[in-house]
């Protein structure tokens, strides 16, 4: 993802946000469009102008955001939810046009904006569409969202806000996909918020608290929430203005700078998300704003002075979930001793021989009896150095090994990185023609399940699969979660112990061997 912005709006229809001036001689500023001579009455109240509360402009967009590219962004999460205006294939548009990353938001965001549907729904159905919008159930949208939020609380936190939060915190439970949460940022309602996804059984770990800038100076607080697990994101930077509506003042730069390094020397680094949320036309740099490169151009420079290293700053705009080191080494080392004394015949490829090597005819798979596939990605197969390089038609090789097995052929799928889904969703079999013969479904994001700590398997004799094999397994220390395929595991598999670790199934005149993650 590279450097990233956790929360900027693209397009959206703030309207919602709007207040009308009370004062006789201010009214005829509601309705008039952003220019230079209103620029000053908008800085101190930007919700009294209805055309401030509103990026419709795709091409303006594209201008903006390229000013960010420029500078090395390279994803923005747009939280922009269901009924405020979200636009999914302009969206996705903009990042085809951009190449940036754009990771779409689902959910509801406060009470006044919300559809007339939500007020008679449920919160199961509420789930639904969450699930739908996400890619979780049987029927897909053409554009899938990649976040859960921003979940709109308000300082009333209403009935119908707390149905939408409960509905985020089951289908990010079902999921895995993160939340992110609307704070009225000057209240303290995170607890109750932790507390309530908690119960609808989330990972605090993967919840979003937003708009912490206005609790800076409150450090027990914000260390409270960060040591439930949430993210703490500050995400109003550079925006100065004062609030009117509200009668509050945004924090200074220079208040949220000492903030984030007193959070970093106490140790919560690993928490700190940082953004400008633009939601405002004076807010883009055509109307005379910051834009979306501020933080890249003005802040980064600003929490240097503070004293914050190159490799934190690092941290804070691309993230901790990153592998310090790297090393080469094949991978089937062991696998290939166990096999040097047997009967059986071992062709072995790397990925990086595997991408020009493996077959480009059925004829040439056909003469292997089982083909076993681990940390090799889709796309290694799918794209020949012919195809990738030169732009050359060439065979698509998942769908001989789908073929493969349709004819007779046994593949097994052994658990890595670039195995089902993948780390980051980058082995990308889920919805290929591979899946269509392996007794389980990929998951449509990271599927990765990281336990260090080690969990173990339990072998039962009865497996079909694991059927007398003896001794105990060793310590495991992660898995790629997987779900079952819906036609069930082939014959004579004891469901109780197939979990999510070994599974097999026919697949019309063969038998696939198992999965394994």
């Amino acid at each position: 993802m590279g450097v990233t912005l956790m929360h900027e709006h693209i397009l959206l229809d703030a309207s919602g946000k709007w207040v009308p001036p009370c004062c006789c001689s201010d009214r005829h500023l509601a309705e008039l469009p952003v220019k230079m001579e209103n620029l000053g009455e908008l800085s101190l109240n930007p919700l009294m102008s209805r055309d401030n509360c509103q990026l419709f402009d795709v091409d303006v967009a594209i201008d903006e955001l390229m000013k960010y590219r420029a500078l090395g962004g390279e994803t923005v999460v747009d939280p922009t939810n269901i009924g405020i205006g979200r636009d999914p294939k302009a969206l996705a548009r903009i990042a085809r046009l951009t190449g940036l990353n754009i990771i779409m938001g689902t959910g509801l965001y406060l009470e006044p904006s919300h559809p007339e549907w939500v007020k008679n729904s449920s919160i199961e159905q509420l789930t639904e569409r969450l699930m739908y919008d996400l890619g979780g159930a049987e029927k897909k949208p053409e554009v899938l969202a990649g976040l859960i939020g921003e979940i709109g609380i308000s300082s009333r936190f209403t009935p119908d806000e707390e149905k939408s939060l409960r509905a985020a915190g089951r289908a990010s439970a079902a999921t895995g996909v993160p939340i992110e949460v609307h704070l009225p940022g000057w209240e303290r309602l995170g607890h109750r918020v932790l507390d309530i996804l908690e119960q609808e059984g989330a990972d605090l770990r993967h919840t979003v608290l937003c708009h912490m800038n206005p609790s800076f100076a409150d450090k027990r607080y914000q260390r409270e929430l960060a040591q439930r697990g949430a993210f703490l994101e500050y995400d109003m930077i550079g925006m100065s203005y004062y609030y009117a509506d509200e009668s509050v003042q945004s924090p200074s730069d220079e208040e949220n700078a000492r903030a984030i390094r007193e959070l970093i020397d106490d140790g919560y680094i690993q928490q700190i998300l940082l953004s400008q949320d633009v939601f405002l036309k004076t807010m883009l740099t055509r109307y005379g704003g910051h834009g979306y490169g501020y933080i890249l151009k003005h802040f980064v420079p600003r929490l240097r002075r503070h004293g914050i290293s190159g490799e934190q700053l690092e941290t804070l705009m691309i993230g901790f979930d990153q592998f310090a080191t790297t090393t080469w080494h094949t991978g089937a080392t062991d696998f290939l001793a166990a096999l040097a004394d047997s009967p059986y015949a071992v062709t072995y490829m790397p990925a990086h021989a595997a991408a020009t090597d493996f077959p480009l005819m059925l004829e040439a798979l056909q003469e292997w009896d089982a083909i076993i596939l681990s940390d090799i990605g889709a796309n290694t197969l799918l794209l020949h150095p012919d195809t990738w390089l030169k732009s050359r038609r060439t065979a698509n090789r998942l769908t001989l090994l789908h073929d493969y097995v349709a004819g007779g052929g046994s593949l097994m799928m052994i658990g890595g990185y670039y195995s089902f889904q993948g780390i980051n969703g980058g082995a990308r079999y889920r919805h290929t023609a591979v899946e269509k013969v392996l007794p389980v479904r990929c998951l449509a994001w990271d599927d990765r399940v990281e336990t260090p700590e080690g969990c173990y398997a339990e072998v039962a004799e009865s497996h079909t699969l694991l059927n007398n094999i003896p001794g105990e397994w060793p310590w495991l220390l992660g898995y790629n979660e997987v779900e079952m395929h819906p036609e069930g595991p082939f014959a004579g598999v004891d469901q109780r112990h197939v979990g999510t670790l070994a599974a097999g199934r026919v697949y019309s005149m063969a038998r696939l061997s198992p999965a394994m993650d």
